[in-house]
C-alpha cells in the first residue's frame, strides 16, 4: 500500500500537480522537524530518477535515512544515503575542531566574532550533527573588527585564500571558513542590517572539542530567513528544515525577532517566510503561539506553488514571474523595489528566466 501524506490541513501538499512522491518528500521532512514517525511501513518510489536528483541537489539524503530508517527501501538507495550521512559526520567533526582551534585564537585576542548557519545547528539542533550537511563553516563578525581579525590570524600563519564584497574566505585545517563582515552580500539588503545587533547576547556554545561563540538563537532564525529568501530565493529546502526546527523553538523571544525585521524594513519577507515553512512543512502555526504572525496575507497559491517547483527543477517562466512579482511585493521601500527592478538585467537573472524557458528535462540546476 502506498503511503499517503497528512492533507488535513490546506497546504503546498494540496497542490494537484504534485506527485506523491513530492508529497511524501514533504510529508518525511514535516515528521523530521516535529519528530514525529511517518506513520508508515513502505515508501513510494522516491527514488525515481527526477525526484532523486533533487534529493541529492539538495542533500537531503541524511535526513530522509533517519526520517525512514524503519521503512522499506531499495538496498542501493540505503546505501547512497548511508555514505552521505557517514561523509557528513566526518565533515562535521573536522568543521567543528577547526572551529574550536579558530575561536581559542580569538577568545585570547578579545575579537567578537560567533559562527552562524551550518556548523550551530548541525550540532545543537539537528538530532544528530552527520543529518544536516554543510559546505563550509560561517562566521560573523563586525566589519571595524575585520583588519584586526586578519592581522591576528595572519600572525598564526593563517591567511585569506580569497576576498570578496562581504567576506573574507579562509581554509583552515583543510576546511573552508566565510568570514561574512556583512551577513548578506546583495546590496540591495545588505545596509538594511544592523550588524552591531546580531552580535549582541552570543551564547558560548560546548562543542567536543571546546567552547565556540555563537549567535542567539533569535538572531540565528532572523539570519536563516534573511539568508535563504535573500541569497537563495526560498529554493533551498535544507534551509527551510533549518527555518522550521528554529521555529520550534520553545524560548524565543518572537516580539525580539519581529522587531528585529521591523527595523530591517524586512516584515514582509518575515511573515511570508513563516506561511511559506508553515505550509510546505504543515507545522499547524495558525494553532500556536505564532498565529498572530502566519498570515497568508492575500498570498495566491500561485506563488506558493512557484516556489515550490523551484525544488524540483520545475520552475517555468510563469514560476519566474510569480517569484519576480512576489520580490515587489513584499519590498516595503521605493529603493529596494527600484533596486529589484534593476536586478532583473543582470546576467544571473537573465540566464534563470532562459533556464526556465527551456523543457523540464534540458533544465540545469541553477
Amino acid at each position: 500500500m502506498k503511503p499517503e501524506p497528512d492533507m488535513r490541513h490546506t497546504s503546498i501538499m494540496s497542490c494537484r500537480k504534485h506527485t506523491l512522491n513530492q508529497q511524501f518528500l514533504f510529508h518525511a521532512l514535516s515528521c523530521f522537524v516535529k519528530n514525529q514517525e511517518p506513520g508508515h511501513s513502505s515508501v513510494p518510489s522516491i527514488w525515481d530518477n527526477t525526484l532523486n536528483k533533487s534529493i541529492s541537489e539538495q542533500f537531503l539524503g541524511p535526513i530522509l535515512l533517519h526520517v525512514l530508517k524503519d521503512c522499506s527501501l531499495p538496498e542501493d538507495v540505503r546505501k547512497a544515503w548511508q555514505y552521505e550521512q557517514k561523509i557528513t559526520f566526518v565533515r562535521n567533526t573536522r568543521a567543528a575542531s577547526a572551529a574550536v582551534s579558530l575561536f581559542r585564537i580569538l577568545f585570547e585576542n578579545n575579537i567578537t566574532a560567533a559562527v552562524m548557519r551550518g556548523l550551530p545547528l548541525a550540532y545543537h539542533l539537528y538530532a544528530q550533527p552527520y543529518l544536516r550537511p554543510m559546505a563550509d563553516v560561517d562566521v560573523l563578525i563586525d566589519a571595524k573588527d575585520c583588519s584586526i581579525f586578519e592581522s591576528v590570524l595572519a600572525e598564526h600563519g593563517i591567511k585569506p585564500v580569497r576576498y570578496y564584497r562581504s567576506q573574507l574566505v579562509y581554509r583552515i585545517d583543510d576546511i573552508v571558513f566565510e568570514v561574512h563582515y556583512s551577513l548578506l552580500t546583495p546590496k540591495r539588503y545588505r545596509s538594511a542590517i544592523d550588524h552591531h545587533m546580531l552580535l549582541e547576547n552570543l551564547r558560548i556554545t560546548p562543542f567536543p572539542e571546546g567552547p565556540v561563540a555563537c549567535v542567539s538563537l533569535e538572531n540565528e532564525l532572523f539570519i536563516a530567513i534573511t539568508h535563504t529568501f535573500a541569497h537563495h530565493e526560498l529554493s533551498r529546502l535544507l534551509s527551510l528544515v533549518d527555518v522550521g526546527f528554529l521555529i520550534k523553538e520553545p524560548l524565543l523571544d518572537w516580539e525580539k525577532i519581529h522587531r528585529s525585521f521591523q527595523n530591517a524594513r524586512m516584515e514582509r519577507i518575515f511573515l511570508f517566510t513563516l506561511f511559506f515553512v508553515d505550509q510546505l512543512l504543515n507545522l499547524d502555526l495558525e494553532n500556536s503561539r505564532l498565529a498572530p504572525f502566519v498570515t497568508s496575507q492575500g498570498v495566491h497559491e500561485k506563488y506558493l506553488a512557484a516556489y515550490r517547483n523551484q525544488f524540483f527543477n520545475e520552475m517555468t517562466v510563469k514560476d519566474y514571474l510569480m517569484i519576480k512579482r512576489n520580490l515587489f511585493r513584499v519590498s516595503e521601500t521605493l529603493r529596494m523595489k527600484m533596486q529589484q527592478f534593476f536586478r532583473l538585467f543582470s546576467r544571473d537573472e537573465i540566464c534563470r528566466l532562459i533556464n526556465a524557458a527551456k523543457p523540464s528535462q534540458k533544465r540545469r540546476r541553477v
